[in-house]
């Protein structure tokens, strides 16, 4: 991290800039790499659903494939996948720029409840 600071002090940009040319190290690309994933999310999901959305995000960051992998608690963690896509489907924001951030919140809030009825 300091690598990437150190370049953003040099070439006098932000830290996402410095991480989107790659400089600063190993550490740095990945980060880089990272940064260039959020970048072709924020194009590609300009038109798409909330539910599309949340697909697109769960494949191209990997998360599925990691779970279709997982022998052990794979199987459980993609039927949770699947049912937060099939929520998303169903959510009805109070403003469609926000749909992301209001359907996390609603989800956050409704986990808590859970956690809390159970305990």
């Amino acid at each position: 991290m300091e690598g990437l600071q150190a370049v953003s002090r040099e070439q006098g940009v932000s830290l996402w800039q410095a991480a989107c040319s790659g400089g600063g190290g190993r550490t740095a690309a990945k980060l880089g790499e990272f940064v260039r994933l959020i970048e072709r999310l924020q194009q590609r999901c300009e038109t798409l659903t909330l539910a599309e959305t949340i697909s697109l995000v769960i494949d191209d960051s990997g998360l599925r494939a990691m779970y279709e992998q997982d022998k052990k608690d794979g199987e459980e963690r993609l039927s949770n996948l699947d049912e937060l896509v099939s929520a998303a489907a169903g959510f009805l924001p109070d403003q469609p720029e926000m749909a992301v951030v209001e359907f996390l919140a609603a989800a956050s809030l409704e986990a808590g409840e859970r956690q809390a009825e159970a305990a």
